[in-house]
């Protein structure tokens, strides 16, 4: 990994990790109505480093750190649905080889349904706010069509 490309793994591993713990945090959360139980939050303390780290690697392993996020498609809804389903299998790893009952099952379902928010609305989001989706169309816009270029096209016409 060259120096230059350093930073940008270290804040996508950063926010990746921040997702995917508030993901868990919601869904707990909204699973019992704000009202945790103790013993799912001591869960939530023995499970996080373990279950942060097999998610990360699963982004890693569905190609979630390659890519630009601006031009966002369908392969990256893919490689998000890949994602986040191997960050539930990883859950389910740690359920299975558990000896304690850390977390409820519903909340499994409910942590890839988060999760898929999440980092959905991160990843798409770019895209969304340069394709003038979620912000106020140029008032001056004129359609174009480039035949043929690549990148350099698409920087031509904005």
């Amino acid at each position: 990994m060259a120096m230059k490309r350093a930073p940008r793994y270290v804040l996508l591993t950063l926010g990746y990790a921040l997702m995917v713990n508030a993901a868990y945090v919601a869904s707990l959360l909204l699973r019992f109505e704000s009202d945790v139980p103790a013993r799912y939050w001591v869960g939530y303390a023995r499970v996080m480093p373990f279950y942060t780290l097999l998610s990360l690697l699963g982004f890693a392993l569905a190609g979630l750190y390659q890519g630009i996020w601006r031009y966002a498609s369908t392969v990256t809804l893919f490689q998000l649905l890949k994602g986040v389903t191997l960050s539930t299998v990883a859950m389910l790893v740690i359920m299975l080889f558990s000896d304690d009952v850390l977390f409820p099952r519903s909340l499994i379902v409910m942590v890839w349904a988060s999760q898929l928010l999440l980092v959905g609305a991160a990843r798409f989001s770019g895209r969304l706010l340069r394709d003038r989706v979620l912000g106020a169309p140029p008032h001056h816009a004129l359609r174009t069509l480039v035949v043929g270029a690549d990148t350099g096209g698409v920087h031509l016409i904005h």
